[in-house]
Order: structure tokens, then C-alpha cells, then sequence
């Protein structure tokens, strides 16, 4: 007589170490492998920090939602806002190396929403405000962050600008006197629009030094309504510029 063959049913342990099919295998042996994981893992977060940034950024600038209070200064301080600053205005000196100072201040102004004079060497000189289209070979000839979330650490890109000629910072409340170090670093710098920033009669003093500088406005800043300012004497150290105040 045939004996009847009695078939165990595989534990679930049995059932993971014995995959009944090339697709489960090749899957067995991703799960398995380490290196394959922690690359896949590390690149999943980087991409979601990098969108949670972005989607934060825009959220702070829109709407302001997180709760504020008026520094000393009289300007509008935001936490998340001041953090996410400092990370959208730091300087990267090992980029600079890599593509170049003009690439660098271009990227830096894109993302905090101004726009750039770039002189592309292909087109005639343009206005861009468009990240994703950053040519290779740039010049920056102007810079228009009028109203954005430029600081003075930021500032540290526009001192190396060998061709820029025009700077609008207007309603910049985050510029300062600390940044006017790296603005009279710039020597062919012939526009300058400080206007409604929290520029000071110190930091005035020392845009005296810029010998091209054509215009420069500082409407409704805290130089002007210093009782110490003095136009005729701002005119007398820059007597080729026009001064709006």
C-alpha cells in the first residue's frame, strides 16, 4: 500500500527564508543588502528635507504664520523665518571654488526671490529671476533684492563681483551697517538703493569710500533721521553721486 505523503505547512520563518519566486528573491537580496539600503534611505531624506524646506520657506514668506514679535530695531522677527534665513544666506566657500563666485552670488539671490543682471556672454544682457535656468557661464552685472530676505552675512557674495554695477537692497530690512563692509568692497559699484533698510549713519559713513558710485538712495532709513545726518556733508564726500534722501 502507498503511503500517504503527509506535507507540513511551512511557519511563517520558513515561508521568509524560502521565497517562491525570482521577484521575491530579488527583493530578499535588497532587503539584505546594506549598502543598497542605506544609500536608498540616506537619498529618500535628503529629497524630503530639501521639499520641507522649500514648501517652509514659501510658507514664512506668504503668510507669516508663526508668532512674532518687533525687535529693537522695529523690524519683524520670525524664528522659523530668522532660521531659515541664515540657512538661504550662508556663503559656501567650497562652491565658490567649484563653479565660480558670479554662479554662486546668482543662486544666492534666485533663491531668496530677487533677481539678476546676467550677462551670459550668448544674449544681450538679461533680467532673470528663474533658478532652474542659471546659464554656465554667467557675469552678474546688477542685483535687484528689493523687499527680499537678504542679510549682511549674505552680503558676503557681492564683495568678489568684479562686474556688478547695480545693488538694490530697497525695503531689505534685514541689511544693515554690518553689511556695508562687504558693499564698499565693490568698487565699480555705480547704483546703490538702500532705501527703507535699517542702514545707520555709521554704515553711511562708510559708502564714502565707493569713487564710481553714481545714485545712491537712502529714503526713509535710520542715517536720515539721525539727528547727526547732515546731506551737505555726504554731498561734499560724494560729489559726483545723486543722493536721494
Amino acid at each position: 500500500a502507498k503511503s500517504a505523503i503527509v506535507r507540513k505547512p511551512l511557519g511563517s520563518l520558513e515561508r521568509l527564508r524560502t521565497p517562491s519566486s525570482a521577484c521575491e528573491l530579488s527583493r530578499a537580496a535588497r532587503r539584505n543588502s546594506p549598502t543598497s539600503s542605506c544609500s536608498s534611505s540616506t537619498n529618500s531624506v535628503i529629497r524630503k528635507t530639501l521639499r520641507m524646506l522649500c514648501v517652509a520657506k514659501r510658507t514664512v514668506q506668504a503668510a507669516r504664520m508663526s508668532p512674532c514679535h518687533i525687535s529693537r530695531r522695529g523690524v519683524w522677527y520670525n524664528p522659523w523665518e530668522g532660521w531659515l534665513n541664515l540657512i538661504w544666506n550662508s556663503y559656501d566657500a567650497k562652491r565658490v571654488e567649484q563653479v565660480g563666485i558670479d554662479k554662486v552670488a546668482t543662486e544666492w539671490v534666485l533663491r531668496n526671490g530677487g533677481s539678476v543682471l546676467i550677462d551670459d556672454g550668448v544674449a544681450k544682457p538679461y533680467w532673470s529671476s528663474n533658478y532652474n535656468s542659471i546659464p554656465e557661464r554667467v557675469h552678474v552685472l546688477g542685483i535687484d533684492g528689493k523687499g527680499n530676505d537678504l542679510t549682511n552675512e549674505g552680503l558676503r557674495h557681492v564683495r568678489d563681483l568684479k562686474h556688478l554695477r547695480t545693488l538694490i537692497l530697497a525695503s531689505s530690512k534685514l541689511i544693515g551697517d554690518e553689511g556695508m563692509k562687504h558693499i564698499t568692497a565693490v568698487k565699480q559699484l555705480e547704483e546703490l538703493d538702500l532705501s527703507r533698510t535699517s542702514l545707520g549713519l555709521p554704515g553711511l559713513q562708510m559708502l564714502q569710500t565707493l569713487p564710481h558710485l553714481k545714485r545712491l538712495t537712502i529714503v526713509d532709513t535710520p542715517a536720515v533721521a539721525s539727528k547727526s545726518y547732515s546731506y551737505d556733508a555726504i554731498k561734499a564726500a560724494l560729489p559726483n553721486t545723486d543722493i536721494d534722501d
